[in-house]
C-alpha cells in the first residue's frame, strides 16, 4: 500500500517523505519486511521518487528507507548498488549534506 500510494503520488515531495519514513520504520531491525519491501519494488521506487525532488527532506528520509532496506542484508545492498542506488545516493549527500550510516545488526 505504501508503496502504491508513492507510485501514484510521485510528483507530490510530502508524500513521498512520509511514504519513506513508513518504509524505514517498516524495515527498521525487520529482515522480514525489508524483503518484503525490497521484493514488492521498493527500492527502484524510492530512487525513482528520491531522484524526482530535490529537497533536503525528501532526500534525508529516502536514504533512511534505502539504509533500512538495505543495511542488514548484503543481497540487498548488492540490489541498491545495481540499480543505481550508489548514485543516488551520493547525489542526495551532495545536494543536501545527508549522511548515511549502517547501524549494526
Amino acid at each position: 500500500m505504501v508503496l502504491a500510494a508513492m507510485q501514484a503520488h510521485m510528483g507530490h515531495a510530502e508524500v513521498q517523505t512520509k511514504c519513506y519514513l513508513a518504509l524505514a520504520n517498516l524495515a527498521d531491525n525487520n529482515p522480514d519486511n525489508a524483503a518484503a519491501i525490497s521484493d514488492a519494488g521498493g527500492i527502484p521506487t524510492v530512487m525513482a521518487a528520491m531522484m524526482a525532488h530535490v529537497g533536503e527532506d525528501v532526500q534525508e528520509k529516502g536514504c533512511a528507507a534505502l539504509e533500512n532496506i538495505g543495511c542488514s542484508d548484503l543481497t540487498k545492498q548488492k540490489q541498491i548498488k545495481k540499480e543505481g542506488g550508489v548514485v543516488v545516493v551520493q547525489a542526495a549527500m551532495t545536494a543536501s549534506g545527508v549522511t548515511v550510516v549502517c547501524k549494526s545488526s
